[in-house]
């Protein structure tokens, strides 16, 4: 990627970071906001309602991605991709200022309208995937998806950082709960400029474009596509493997080998190397090597194979030794993954097709804790056995992709 080339796309990958942001930077916060005696719920709210209140909180922002990412992917496509990514810069700027305002006015109801319009809008992110694939060439575009993944992870991981020191009193004295929300708000007004100087529209609708068809025509089009239904039926596997040992290990890790919250910091941080290799060296490679097919059955494979270590080898060092390993086998399934979805549509449709992968993003990591945290009371590996499952089929499905129907797209 050039030196302009890279000055246009870097709006987009800040626009990923700050919805990541926005899904990590939020939780450590809720426990002050509604468990804490200062918070935004009185002193004799029961505990049903303080745990209803801190679940809703966080899951309704991936239950708003749900709908808001193939709404506003599909909306690209018809009016390109700039438009409708400064318009969810905007929306993200007012969610989160409505949050910070909430945290002033002790209202539980307006944090959680903030919440659902800081999810719906956090579409963005598949609407900047369709904008980087848009002139990506085909032998590089795995790998610009993989800075995709990177700058997402970014997010995950910094999110919860910067929430801890800007809502910390004694650092500074008028740091507190409401600042990191007021931070995130100035990060999607000074990205909405930035988009507006710098991004040059990387999509222009031809007149068809706007002719075809409703919505839900289209993603029951999606579902016709025996190509699109497969690659679905593996993403979602994917995700939600992912998204369940992602949320768990720590918990794992604590009761099968007493790792304490040090050890378990270390071992998550170990996640970014991970993905700092696979996207600035080894994609790119892998992607020269194997065809996109094979690689994603080979990463998904190998991922599966490392979760069920972790779970049959009780050895305290064999979490170590996979955690990198299975890191790039998942940032390089999901980069392929993404690819090859886009690959089985042709240019008006990507704006849609990255909105419905996003859809079952937000969709996996919104019910995972919900099912995983039932699992979890079976037993600390129950929750990897599931993310283990959920790996396998994928890879099984995989195996079943070459006898797919060449009558849609080839990839």
């Amino acid at each position: 990627m050039g030196k302009k080339n890279f000055q246009g796309m870097a709006p987009l990958f800040l626009a990923i970071f700050i919805d990541s942001i926005g899904i990590s930077l939020f939780v450590p916060l809720a426990t002050p906001l509604f468990m804490g005696d200062h918070g935004i719920v009185s002193a004799d709210t029961s505990s049903f309602l303080r745990n209803l209140f801190y679940g809703l909180s966080i899951g309704i922002y991936s239950l708003a991605g749900v709908i808001g990412a193939p709404l506003l992917g599909s909306l690209s496509d018809k009016i390109g991709r700039k438009k409708v990514l400064m318009m969810c810069l905007a929306s993200t700027c007012a969610g989160y200022l409505l949050c910070g305002f909430a945290v002033y006015w002790h209202s539980v109801g307006l944090i959680l309208l903030g919440r659902v319009i800081d999810g719906f809008t956090g579409g963005s992110m598949t609407i900047a995937q369709a904008a980087i694939v848009d002139n990506a060439p085909q032998e590089t575009k795995a790998v610009q998806i993989g800075y995709v993944l990177l700058a997402a992870s970014l997010g995950f991981i910094l999110g919860p950082l910067v929430a801890s020191i800007l809502s910390n009193p004694t650092l500074i004295s008028w740091f507190n709960v409401a600042t990191p929300l007021y931070f995130a708000a100035i990060m999607a007004a000074v990205n909405l400029g930035l988009l507006f100087c710098l991004f040059q529209e990387t999509f222009k609708p031809h007149a068809e474009a706007h002719s075809q068809g409703s919505y839900w025509q289209s993603i029951a089009w999606f579902f016709e596509n025996p190509t699109i239904r497969l690659l679905t039926v593996v993403f979602l596997c994917l995700q939600l493997g992912w998204a369940t040992y992602f949320e768990f290990i720590g918990l794992f890790l604590h009761k099968t080998y007493q790792f304490d919250e040090h050890l378990i910091g270390y071992f998550m941080s170990g996640i970014g190397v991970g993905y700092t290799i696979t996207f600035c060296y080894l994609l790119q490679k892998l992607v020269a090597r194997y065809p996109l097919k094979k690689l994603a059955f080979m990463a998904i494979g190998f991922l599966a194979i490392f979760v069920w270590g972790n779970l049959l080898i009780r050895y305290s060092l064999e979490p170590w030794i996979t955690l990198i390993p299975a890191t790039i086998c998942l940032a390089s399934g999901y980069s392929v993954l993404i690819t090859l979805f886009s690959n089985a549509v042709d240019a008006d449709h990507q704006g849609r097709i990255m909105g419905f992968s996003g859809a079952i993003t937000s969709f996996s990591f919104g019910c995972t804790a919900v099912i995983s945290g039932f699992i979890a009371n079976l037993s600390a590996s129950a929750p990897l056995i599931w993310a283990a499952l959920c790996l396998s089929v994928g890879a099984g499905f995989l195996l079943k992709y070459h006898k797919v129907s060449e009558s849609t797209r080839s990839i």
